[in-house]
């Protein structure tokens, strides 16, 4: 806030480009947005961790920040910020909502990565399980309960997406047919559900 002018709360992102951890991390950008809708951008400002001082930051810690917008001796910023958290309750009704892309599974999947070494090549078979909570084990069995891989899934609460490469725990290709999956995410509960490959 600066004196004789009406205090504003502004809307700001916050860039973790130094490390994912819903933290302010030094060196990380904060930018301040124009207006209560878009992303036009307007004042930015890096946190910075000063060379002299081994204390860690702690409630009551006052901020400087430098800019090249001349400010008065008595101008003032405040500001609040919410970590990121997982809300629990939505995150077990969420599970209904994992998926298997593309279902079924035809011979390819347009979203595979090409081999760069080998044009030529249609590089590896991929089927994508998606929309998974952060935290959890996937385990694919043949319709007869037959267990034919799994793997763990562990990202950050934006990433809910992994991907199988279509061949067994003894790493040989799949044969076509239908396949269940199981996905165990602990505490916040299961899901099953099925996928087809045609070949």
């Amino acid at each position: 806030m600066s004196p004789g002018r009406v205090p504003q709360k502004q809307r700001l992102v916050y860039l973790e480009t130094v490390k994912v951890d819903s933290l302010w991390t030094p060196d990380e950008r904060a930018i301040i947005l124009l207006g209560d809708q878009g992303l036009v951008q307007t004042w930015e400002f890096t946190f910075q961790k000063p060379a002299d001082n081994p204390i860690a930051p702690a409630a009551g810690d006052v901020y400087f920040i430098a800019t090249n917008r001349p400010f008065a001796a008595d101008d003032a910023y405040s500001f609040k910020t919410e970590a990121a958290e997982i809300n629990t309750a939505q995150a077990t009704t969420d599970l209904d909502r994992i998926r298997v892309v593309p279902n079924p599974y035809v011979i390819t999947n347009a979203i595979e990565p090409l081999d760069l070494q080998n044009p030529r090549d249609r590089g590896e078979h991929r089927l994508y399980f998606d929309l998974l909570p952060k935290d959890c084990t996937i385990r694919i069995f043949t319709v007869t309960g037959e267990l034919v891989d799994m793997f763990e899934h562990h990202s950050t609460i934006d990433n809910g997406q992994a991907f199988w490469d279509l061949t067994t725990r003894d790493n040989f290709p799949i044969a076509y047919g239908v396949y269940i999956y199981h996905v165990d995410a602990g505490p916040l509960g299961q899901k099953i559900g099925r996928f087809a490959v045609i070949k």
